[in-house]
């Protein structure tokens, strides 16, 4: 694979800048949507009842936008709340591979609505609000590398201006000795 960068520093400038300013609008985003997420399990584990469920079935849905087109799974959950009450619900969080039926789950729901309630699984309760700011913080920094950015062939002074020389600016820009 060979990497092709501009050979002109003006379009290199503006590349860096366009990089830059995206990386700079889409991080805060990302990282307030993995805040956002945090937040919601936050408010599972505080204020939700824990219980022990089973999978009774599975729901299984053809996406229609995957190009893989490998059907997603909602597990079908059968748990009692702690008032004695059997409630079923349907997993909020699908996959690509269905739970054994039998399997015994942990189930977080509201107490007010019993049938809002998820499962709690590594993945999507744990890993995926951390994944997800942990890519909003290398996004930012991403950006800061990107707007400073010089490409094999071009002259740092060129790409990044005046403000990115390296020349000493106490003597005026003169390297004497």
């Amino acid at each position: 694979m060979v990497v092709r960068y501009h050979k002109s520093p003006k379009a290199q400038r503006l590349n860096n800048k366009i990089t830059y300013v995206a990386c700079r609008i889409a991080a805060p985003i990302i990282f307030l949507i993995g805040a956002a997420m945090v937040a919601d399990r936050y408010e599972k584990l505080t204020t939700w009842e824990f219980a022990i469920g089973a999978i009774i079935g599975a729901d299984h849905r053809d996406p229609g936008y995957s190009k893989t087109q490998t059907p997603l799974v909602s597990s079908n959950v059968r748990f009692q709340t702690a008032d004695g009450r059997e409630v079923i619900f349907d997993s909020t969080y699908s996959t690509t591979k269905s739970d054994e039926v039998g399997q015994t789950v942990s189930v977080r729901y509201d107490p007010q609505r019993p049938g809002n309630a998820v499962i709690v699984d590594f993945w999507d309760f744990w890993a995926q609000p951390p994944i997800i700011i942990a890519l909003s913080v290398l996004l930012w920094f991403l950006g800061t590398a990107a707007r400073t950015f010089v490409p094999p062939g071009l002259k740092a002074e060129d790409v990044l201006g005046a403000d990115f020389s390296p020349k000493d600016k106490k003597d005026g820009g003169s390297n004497k000795s």
